[in-house]
């Protein structure tokens, strides 16, 4: 192998080495946006489950007066 075809390999190397250093410092960066979006995302879904939490007692609550509602006017409708 003569010096020319050495050194053309060096640079290749160099420029590979590069190349994966870069593609690393890319891969970290999309890592550590991902990681935020996940918290994100989980922080998004605790909320909504505790809002349908809520949700659902006030729907329970509803269905309690509606049914109190109903029998007292069943029991005024009664007295008429």
């Amino acid at each position: 192998m003569d010096k020319n075809q050495l050194n053309r390999m060096e640079e290749m190397l160099g420029t590979l080495i590069k190349m994966v250093g870069d593609t690393n410092a890319r891969l970290n960066a999309h890592e550590n946006k991902m990681d935020l979006e996940l918290k994100e995302i989980k922080n998004d879904v605790k909320e909504i489950k505790e809002g349908q939490e809520r949700q659902d007692r006030i729907l329970e609550m509803l269905s309690v007066k509606s049914i109190e509602t109903d029998s007292y006017i069943r029991d005024f409708k009664r007295r008429l």
